[in-house]
């Protein structure tokens, strides 16, 4: 029996988007899959229509939160009703090719070593499409440098919704260290703790696969975190960099990437990355 993925739908006052997000990863290609809503005690219909999608589809469990959680803690809540063998994050206002699993599993179960896989994505504007995380001639990354260009933010994922993630190597952190104002941007944004999410499974990974091909679509709408909050988000970003790159200093794939370097021209590197963040 091929592998068991679970595609974790997070949301919030999502009635309009939902039914979308939830019927892309249904059609999917590979089809032994559980999509797990959780809803994070939604003012609007949000409930009732994640009722309705498991009502017409077995393959579909919901849980609702008694109260707000905050984003982080609901994804914390989600994945741990995550019974796949794999890990998909599919926010309520994101929807996903039907290829989406079949491509980025293929990789995953050739190498057991490899513990993230990743893909090119698509954001929707109201006056445009924007490409994102797209290279062409390329098929995986060493550790090294997926942290290398994640860390000085070169074009890679901040978002765990473009990527596949073996279920052992899946885990939403809160608190982050000790950073006051980190936790209190993730508490009630959740930024930083999506993208640690990426770099400790990217830590974890023998190889990082990548498939050049846009199969994630991202909304940028008003009730986007990302786009109402866009200061608040990028300072999230800036200090998860720092703690991760002060937090793992001696993992081996952060020691290749200070070797290429002198310490000074590395602190400098990273210094920059996170002043160009803000």
């Amino acid at each position: 029996m091929p592998p068991k993925v679970s595609v974790l739908t997070p949301t919030y006052n999502r009635q309009c988007q939902l039914v979308r997000a939830v019927r892309s990863a249904l059609v999917q290609t590979h089809q032994n899959l559980e999509v797990i809503v959780i809803d994070n005690a939604s003012t609007d219909d949000t409930w009732r229509v994640a009722q309705n999608l498991a009502a017409e589809d077995s393959r579909v469990r919901v849980f609702r939160n008694a109260t707000n959680l905050g984003p982080t803690r609901n994804w914390i809540a989600g994945l741990e009703h995550c019974a796949g063998d794999y890990v998909k994050v599919l926010w309520s206002d994101d929807w996903i090719e039907p290829t989406f699993i079949e491509e980025l599993l293929g990789p995953l179960q050739a190498e057991p070593g490899m513990a993230l896989a990743f893909c090119a994505a698509l954001v929707h504007r109201t006056d445009c499409d924007q490409p994102i995380h797209f290279f062409p001639d390329q098929q995986s990354f060493t550790p090294a440098e997926y942290l290398r260009r994640s860390l000085t933010g070169n074009m890679m994922p901040v978002s765990p919704a473009c990527a596949l993630i073996r279920r052992a190597a899946a885990r939403f952190r809160l608190p982050i260290g000790t950073d006051p104002q980190l936790n209190a941007i993730a508490e009630r944004f959740g930024a930083g703790p999506d993208l640690l999410f990426l770099l400790e499974a990217a830590a974890a990974s023998s190889r990082i696969a990548y498939v050049p091909k846009f199969l994630t679509h991202f909304e940028a709408g008003r009730t986007s975190i990302t786009c109402a909050h866009p200061v608040e988000v990028q300072e999230g970003y800036r200090r998860t960099r720092e703690f991760f790159a002060v937090e793992m200093a001696g993992h081996p794939a952060m020691q290749a990437i200070k070797s290429r370097l002198t310490v000074r021209r590395w602190q400098q590197t990273v210094k920059r990355a996170f002043r160009r963040q803000r």
